[in-house]
């Protein structure tokens, strides 16, 4: 535990805060996941970042793997969960659409990622390292639909208060995360290394920071009041 909070430290302790909000956020989903037809899945979403940080840290404090053990499994879990989150952002979006153009272009930029990403891993001759193409890929695919789904807001007629939409929430949480973030990775060739890896370990505390943000706003959105029939 000693060791967790010493190297936690060098995050500012935002790793410990995400891993905090994302259990929180999965509850959250798992509880109200009957409440909104297009959040119905949208606990998949912070609950694999749980997972995926619990398990980072039992093998590295519990267990005492090797870190460059650890390390692999990291990158594995990572490609694994950056394509869970981009299903999970475009399920949402896309249940959530009421007009039907909207929702076949979000459907089809979902496939398009898909095989991308699938056909980038499969013909990466090193398996465990990151495509930062495929991030930029990623990034601007998921804000792209972001934007279709709040277009799609303003041209559907008014039910509810802004404030009151779910999927505003999540929307503004993606493009909140994405645009903060995407920077880093265009700035890759001063901040990562020749693995892919960020240099200085502060870079690591906005990501965490970014994802605790969205993950709140998804907490928002369960908690959004339900429309009166």
């Amino acid at each position: 535990m000693k060791e967790l909070l010493t190297n936690s430290g060098n995050y500012f302790y935002t790793d410990i805060f995400l891993a905090a909000i994302s259990i929180i956020g999965a509850f959250t989903g798992i509880i109200f996941s009957k409440k909104f037809t297009e959040l119905k899945w949208a606990f998949i979403y912070p609950l694999s970042s749980a997972l995926q940080q619990i398990i980072i840290f039992f093998l590295l404090y519990y267990y005492n793997i090797n870190i460059n053990s650890v390390h692999s499994f990291e990158i594995l879990s990572e490609k694994i969960f950056l394509i869970i989150e981009f299903i999970s952002l475009s399920i949402v979006f896309y249940n959530s659409s009421l007009i039907i153009k909207l929702r076949n272009l979000i459907a089809a930029i979902t496939i398009f990622y898909l095989v991308i990403s699938f056909s980038v891993h499969l013909t990466n001759s090193n398996f465990y390292s990151f495509n930062i193409n495929l991030i930029y890929i990623h990034s601007i695919l998921i804000l792209t639909m972001a934007i279709i789904s709040l277009t799609d807001i303003f041209k559907s007629p008014p039910k509810l208060k802004l404030l009151d939409i779910p999927r505003f929430w999540v929307i503004t949480g993606a493009l909140l995360y994405f645009l903060c973030t995407l920077p880093i990775y265009i700035a890759h060739n001063f901040l990562f290394s020749k693995d892919n890896l960020i240099i200085e370990f502060s870079l690591y505390s906005i990501n965490y920071i970014c994802y605790s943000i969205l993950y709140l706003f998804i907490i928002r959105a369960f908690l959004c009041k339900q429309a009166e029939n």
